[in-house]
């Protein structure tokens, strides 16, 4: 949807998306796209920045899916929960990135300090994820 291209390229912090899956990649071309451009690009321009068979098979049999717009807000809220999920999942990956330095830093009170920090720091983010509108 294009009213939602914008919005969420600038709500989406790229570092959230796992670039291991070719959706994860396929997204952060498309992400960076708009980002770069400050517009959606069309269909064939997508096609243009896949570069093998896994990206292309999976980019098509997206597009090929309907989704039925019973409600005119179901793009949005589908959106809205895309980004949360993506922003809970960096969070997780984060936290236990913290975890296992607070393994190797036990007897470093300064560093656990930090660590403890960013920790509570994450928690608290996670109480306020990131949402997009088309106001």
């Amino acid at each position: 949807d294009d009213r939602l291209a914008s919005p969420l390229a600038h709500t989406l912090d790229m570092s959230w998306v796992d670039v291991r899956p070719v959706s994860g990649r396929i997204l952060a071309k498309i992400i960076s796209e708009i980002q770069a451009e400050g517009i959606c690009p069309d269909r064939s321009q997508m096609e243009e920045l896949l570069e093998d068979d896994e990206e292309r098979d999976l980019f098509h049999r997206l597009c090929i899916q309907s989704i039925h717009a019973s409600e005119p807000s179901l793009m949005l809220r589908l959106a809205r929960q895309c980004l949360g999920v993506l922003f809970l999942r960096h969070l997780k990956q984060e936290e236990e990135k913290i975890f296992q330095a607070i393994q190797q830093s036990e007897d470093d009170s300064d560093a656990l300090l930090q660590l403890s920090k960013r920790l509570r720091e994450i928690r608290r983010q996670r109480a306020h994820p990131p949402t997009i509108d088309l106001t």
